[in-house]
Formats: structure tokens, sequence, C-alpha cells
């Protein structure tokens, strides 16, 4: 007997979520999934604990109550003054890559990921209230990947620092490279929060590496996030994925 649209249609989406491709293929070393609530621990104060899903445990606390980010839709959510997450962890001391998917709902604010509490450095990324891009992947100073507007919605970043270069993409287009900085070692602290300067909007995931991805490695995690959050079109039309999600066979 033939199947009915309804039941072809769910063969096939069952099919196509056995070949889809993942993030934890590459083996990210930290990896925190906000939109994942089995990750997540949350008072009525806030979310105090989410659980590094690379298994490397670099957990994610906020203890204070008062600084506590909320839950949001797919993610949590940051006021921008006050609220951010401790980390101990990860450290780097060579090429590393950080992939991090946040929205921003107003122009000229602050939006800031993988950080430090006290120091300028490290910082992974940040979109400054004054619409630059930058990142401090070394020990001194920080790199000015060029100027990325007061545009709202969701993005994804990508910023790679390889043996000779540190560049940035914002949702699939490259933004800018320069010459690394000098690294002997830094860690995170935070996530959110750069000295004194605070996320505000969403964040929905970071993912972290101590190696430099390849080209399409970096692609297919942007493409991934992209379709996960409905923005894929937000991608370059030359984007290898922004039609289709990767699979496992492409």
């Amino acid at each position: 007997m033939p199947r009915s649209a309804g039941t072809q249609w769910r063969v096939d989406h069952e099919r196509l979520q056995r070949r889809l491709w993942s993030p934890a293929l590459l083996r990210p070393n930290a990896w925190w999934d906000f939109s994942d609530l089995s990750t997540i621990s949350a008072v009525s104060t806030g979310v105090n604990n989410v659980t590094d899903k690379s298994g490397n445990g670099f957990t994610a606390t906020q203890a204070t109550t008062t600084v506590q980010p909320q839950l949001a839709t797919n993610g949590i959510t940051l006021n921008g003054t006050s609220q951010f997450l401790n980390i101990s962890g990860p450290t780097i001391t060579g090429p590393c890559t950080f992939i991090d998917v946040f929205r921003r709902a107003t122009g000229s604010i602050n939006s800031i990921m993988l950080c430090h509490t006290t120091n300028n450095q490290p910082h992974a990324v940040r979109w400054s209230g004054v619409n630059t891009f930058t990142s401090a992947l070394g020990d001194t100073s920080s790199i000015t990947h060029g100027s990325s507007s007061t545009a709202t919605g969701d993005f994804v970043t990508a910023t790679i620092r390889d043996g000779t270069n540190t560049a940035a993409w914002l949702n699939g287009t490259l933004l800018g490279s320069s010459a690394n900085l000098t690294l002997t070692s830094q860690s995170f602290n935070a996530i959110g929060r750069r000295s004194a300067f605070y996320h505000s909007g969403i964040i929905r995931e970071c993912l972290m590496w101590q190696r430099a991805l390849t080209t399409k490695e970096m692609e297919q995690v942007v493409g991934t996030l992209a379709h996960k959050y409905g923005f894929n079109t937000s991608l370059p039309a030359t984007h290898p994925y922004r039609d289709r999600p990767p699979t496992l066979e492409r």
C-alpha cells in the first residue's frame, strides 16, 4: 500500500535528521548551547549553570542572583549592564577558532561572547557600541576587523587565528584579516562580559576549538547554525550552505 503524504514526509524527515551534519563531528574543545535546555539549570532569579557540551568540563556558572542571565527563546538574554556567566578556561596558546551565535535587538550596543572580566585580553569577538568589530587573541592590544554597522537581528560570527593571521567573519562574510598578535598564553573567564562592558541581547551558542578550522569546516559550522536558528538567508548567495544545511554527504 502506498504511503500517505504525511507518512512519507515523516520518513523523509527522519532520514534527513540522521544525515544532518553536526559541529560535534569536529570535536570542539568547549561548547555552550544555550538553546539546549537539557544543559541549563535555572532558578527563579535566572540561569545559574550551563554544562559544556564538549565534555571537557568548562561549565558556565553564575551564583550571584542579581547578575544571572535570563532564559529566552533558544538562548539566554543579558541586560547589557551587569549580567554574565563565569567560566574557568579554556586557555589559548596558539591557533584557535571561535564561532558564536547571538541576537541584537538594537544597534549601537555591545555584543560580547568569550572574554575576561578584568582584562581587555583575551576576547574572541566584540561588536562594540561604536559599531566596530574586534578580537584580542594575544597578550596585548586587539585587532579591529572593520566596521560592522548598526544592523539588528540574528548573527553568527567566526574568528580564526591560524599560524599567521587572525580573521573574522560575520554571517559568512569576511570582515578582515590581520597579522597575529604575539601570544604566549591567555585564559577566558567569562561569557558576556569584557572588563566593564557587557553583552546586550540574546546569546544562542558559543563554540571554541584549540586549532584553526579549515574554510570548509568553518562554513559547515556557520551553515548548520544559521539554518538551526532560521537566518540562513542572511548568508552570502555564494555560501555553500545558504540554501541547504550541511549533511554527512556534503
